[in-house]
């Protein structure tokens, strides 16, 4: 099985098997972060904590070569809810998107597309 190297800004750095999800790695780096982790930035990609490692695509441009200076050691930042400046907004945004999808995934059970997208018009509109 292979292995994946990823790192937190502090600059620690674990070895994590391949499949291993975005959470799982969080855990093994620092498991107080991963508690408060709402989403995660892997080599520049938002993603959900439950996806797997193997499974975001590779960096391109500026980040893939960023990602070969640093040995190929994916960087991973958790999207935290009470950071401050920029990376409070990323929080706020990834809790509105959530709020939005959960509300819109119950909607289209009842067959109300039209008013999921207006739910997901409105939760948008504020930010």
């Amino acid at each position: 099985m292979s292995e994946i190297s990823v790192q937190l800004e502090n600059g620690t750095t674990v070895q994590v098997p391949a499949s291993a999800t975005v959470e799982e790695a969080l855990k093994k780096l620092d498991r107080d972060l991963a508690k408060k982790a709402l989403a995660a930035e892997v080599d520049g990609q938002e993603v959900d904590l439950a996806r797997r490692l193997d499974s975001i695509p590779a960096p391109s441009g500026a980040e893939a070569l960023l990602k070969l200076a640093r040995n190929n050691t994916s960087k991973l930042n958790p999207i935290l809810p009470e950071k401050e400046g920029l990376e409070k907004d990323k929080g706020l945004e990834v809790l509105r998107h959530s709020t939005a999808r959960s509300i819109c995934f119950r909607e289209q059970s009842w067959g109300s597309v039209p008013l999921c997208l207006t739910i997901h018009a409105m939760v948008f509109s504020t930010m």
